[in-house]
């Protein structure tokens, strides 16, 4: 791998960015189901410092609050947008109304300790968000690794200490997260854990060799609820970094853990990519991934994989992937998948051949927000950024959400409509 530039530092670029928003920019649809019911797409973002809400059917999205927004974070019923402001970094946590009445402070700074930012955030159901912290050093922004918990009333509890928390991930309920702490690569592991919300209990799940990321920004594996009490991970080798194109790279551990017994199983490995690790559907019987093609010459380029949950029957849907082919993202809910390749969006389903779905004359940045029903991307389009919203239950034309000057950050629900 190339880490002083081209394609190798292209390429690891890319990744830090999509793990950072997968972690920030979850679509919470997938964490809180709802029963089947009319449910209209919900959009949240933030531009040039102001928050804007666009709901399906609306003519142009309303702006909500204004002033060094940097982020959204909608409730799992749209309700509310949670947001945080600060002239650089993540200072404070707001709320608003879905109407933008009551804009309100949940979070300041004198709730933090002395130059401590929010880092990721996260509904935990109605009327409870969760936030872990950054600080500032030389070289950038470091995870502080801790945990807390704030309500609507702006009630602030420090739940975990630096180092006892980590990037966190909520089961359907809400009441169990999922703790991951990378560890320092060469130094000391990682770990897995679970942390039970009434009780405050902690359980060990899963301890792993830190995992070399090229930057002073450490490698957090994804964690996935698959339903209250299991949880399904990929774990690299520590030097896939350096070894993804080698001949013969070591495997990514599939694992499955129990949050409740504590028991862990290795389910399978699979020849993976760093920058496009496996991800499971809701019910994690099947994955997809993305795998070097090792025939190519040069960087060796990406072949797009599924196969059962455990790894096994592997299918190449995607034998030599263009420079924009990003791993599959699954549809809440469903056994289906979209991808980006070959200038278009495609989907498909385990056992099926793809179908392309839209066509996109030009490149889309950053990997779509999908719920069930929508995938909301960004295109850059006479130098202007188009925010869309592309239906996936019909092929037909995306609506354009707006047209905008500087990327965006988004959130996206299924808002349920009330009868």
């Amino acid at each position: 791998m190339l880490l002083a530039g081209g394609a190798g530092s292209r390429f690891l670029n890319r990744a830090m960015v999509f793990i950072w928003l997968a972690l920030c920019l979850r679509a919470v649809v997938c964490f809180f189901p709802a029963a089947a019911q009319a449910s209209s797409l919900t959009v949240a973002y933030a531009v040039e410092g102001d928050l804007y809400l666009w709901q399906e059917g609306d003519a142009a999205p309303r702006r909500l609050a204004s002033g060094t927004v940097l982020r959204p974070h909608l409730s799992p019923d749209g309700t509310f947008v949670a947001f945080v402001r600060g002239e650089a970094q993540a200072a404070s946590l707001w709320l608003v109304n879905g109407d933008g009445s009551g804009e309100t402070e949940l979070v300041g700074a004198g709730d933090l300790p002395t130059d401590t930012y929010l880092g990721q955030v996260e509904w935990g159901g109605a009327d409870t968000l969760y936030f872990n912290t950054v600080r500032q050093d030389a070289l950038g922004l470091v995870a502080q690794n801790d945990l807390y918990r704030v309500d609507l009333s702006a009630t602030v509890i420090q739940l975990l200490p630096p180092g006892e928390g980590g990037a966190f991930t909520l089961n359907p309920s809400g009441n169990r997260l999922a703790l991951v702490l990378p560890g320092a690569y060469r130094q000391t592991e990682g770990r897995i854990r679970v942390f039970e919300v009434a009780s405050g209990e902690m359980v060990d799940l899963l301890t792993f060799p830190a995992v070399a990321s090229g930057s002073h920004e450490p490698f957090y594996p994804a964690v996935q609820w698959v339903d209250e009490n299991l949880l399904l991970t990929a774990v690299p080798p520590p030097d896939l970094l350096y070894e993804e194109l080698s001949a013969a790279p070591s495997p990514v551990a599939l694992w499955r853990l129990n949050a409740v017994t504590g028991e862990r199983v290795q389910m399978g490995e699979v020849q993976a990519s760093l920058f496009g690790l496996p991800r499971w559907s809701d019910d994690g019987a099947w994955m997809t991934w993305l795998q070097r093609n090792r025939d190519r010459s040069g960087d060796g380029g990406f072949r797009g994989m599924v196969a059962e949950g455990d790894g096994q029957n592997a299918t190449a849907v995607i034998e030599h992937g263009d420079e924009t082919l990003r791993a599959a993202q699954w549809i809440p809910g469903q056994n289906r998948y979209l991808l980006v390749n070959d200038g278009a969006f495609w989907l498909g389903a385990p056992g099926e051949s793809l179908t392309r779905w839209h066509a996109v004359e030009s490149e889309v940045f950053l990997s779509p927000e999908i719920t069930s029903s929508h995938a909301v991307y960004g295109a850059m389009v006479d130098d202007r950024v188009e925010l869309n919203a592309l239906p996936l239950d019909v092929q037909a034309a995306p609506t354009r959400i707006a047209a905008l000057d500087t990327i965006p950050l988004i959130d996206v629900i299924n808002r349920i409509q009330s009868n």
